[in-house]
């Protein structure tokens, strides 16, 4: 789990005609629970920010940007002399660094979060499954999710759609309108931003459906 995610930034109906029905919804998770504690990233944190998000949700309280960069600059990523985070310094190349997996669950279980990090290669091991079908059970049974997507391809943008390069809040999944909800601090709308699942998979596979399950 050494990827690091470092990613900065209704119709009106005609009178007299009967008007389609909406349909059907079959939404796992809860979208709005979580747009609660959405915030906008201001450096290269998505994981930081990520964190925070899946801590508001859990405990009722998300530590602002600056309390969780404080956090993490003080707090070791794991295996490595280096903090998890440093804050940008334009004399430091490697300030407004990235995280990983292992760095994410570190900091939620600095909040009290009890977490785990899995993958395609890790499930067998962690015995956490990943993948669409999976994220939908999680849900189901109020468990928090940050996944390790490709920003490229969420954001439909050019540039490099192989990468893990970003960290999200999965926060619903809607499969008959075929949506996957995210709270996305690196996007002006990231708040319940809306992905079609074809799409979220694109962006999912190349870090192997890296996924951190929380709660």
């Amino acid at each position: 789990m050494d990827v690091t995610h470092e990613v900065a930034f209704a119709s009106v109906g005609t009178p007299g005609v009967a008007e389609s029905p909406m349909p059907p919804t079959e939404m796992h998770g809860d979208p709005d629970e979580a747009s609660n504690y959405w915030s906008q990233q201001n450096f290269q944190d998505c994981g930081l920010m990520a964190v925070a998000t899946v801590v508001g949700l859990t405990t009722g309280k998300a530590p602002t940007e600056q309390e969780i960069v404080a956090v993490a600059s003080n707090l070791k990523s794991p295996g490595s002399d280096r903090p998890i985070y440093t804050p940008p310094n334009p004399n430091d190349p490697n300030s407004d660094n990235g995280t990983d997996s292992d760095d994410q669950v570190l900091l939620l279980k600095h909040y009290g979060v009890n977490a785990t990090a899995t993958d395609d290669d890790l499930a067998a091991q962690t015995g956490l499954a990943t993948g669409i079908p999976a994220l939908i059970t999680y849900l189901d049974s109020g468990r928090r999710l940050i996944a390790g997507v490709n920003s490229e391809t969420i954001w439909a943008e050019d540039g490099n759609h192989t990468d893990d390069d970003h960290s999200v809040v999965v926060s619903g999944v809607d499969p008959e309108a075929g949506i996957v909800y995210l709270s996305d601090s690196g996007s002006d709308d990231g708040d319940g931003e809306q992905v079609p699942i074809d799409v979220f998979e694109k962006a999912w596979a190349p870090g192997a459906h890296d996924l951190i399950v929380a709660g």
